[in-house]
């Protein structure tokens, strides 16, 4: 609840942000397509993070809160790639497991995406079209991978987390 009131607030921020910076993000794009790739990614991997709860010391789930907070705000300048810091914050800081911090983000998302749509639809940035084809193949796949990934595990979901996370690190990098 608290990660959605503060990335709610932090969404309204950065989409207002955006909307008078559009043509200015690409460096920033750059800076976390690197962050991702080459010190997220490897965070996974160490001492089977992700696959069981573990529990954390304050001075972590601390940086871990501001971590969150900066990249909601990074998510509602550039979008696609960012929220993967989210899940790779909440699994290394906060302890969680790989569904866990799925879910958690998601929940969050809700709140940030209302709440950025909300600005970009005021400002006229939004083509409907795109919007509404991407509203339902979000929900479809969604719900089919939600099913696929509490059948699958913790291990499957921090595998093809990565992979994915590689893939859009690699488009903020190269576009």
């Amino acid at each position: 609840m608290i990660f959605s009131i503060v990335g709610g607030l932090l969404s309204l921020f950065g989409s207002l942000l955006l909307v008078h910076l559009q043509s200015q993000t690409e460096i920033l794009q750059k800076i976390m397509g690197f962050v991702i790739l080459f010190l997220g990614i490897p965070l996974l991997y160490l001492k089977n993070t992700g696959l069981h709860e573990a529990e954390r010391p304050g001075w972590l789930k601390v940086t871990g809160s501001i971590l969150i907070a900066i990249s909601v705000f990074l998510q509602t300048i550039f979008a696609s790639g960012i929220g993967g810091i989210q899940t790779i914050v909440f699994i290394t800081c906060f302890g969680m497991t790989a569904l866990a911090a799925s879910a958690t983000k998601r929940a969050m998302q809700l709140t940030v995406t209302s709440i950025s749509l909300f600005v970009y639809i005021m400002a006229g940035l939004v083509d409907y079209r795109f919007g509404l084809a991407g509203f339902i193949a979000s929900f479809a796949g969604g719900y089919v991978g939600s099913h696929i990934a509490i059948k699958k595990g913790n291990k499957f979901v921090l595998n093809l987390f990565a992979a994915v996370s590689a893939i859009l690190a690699l488009q903020l990098l190269f576009g």
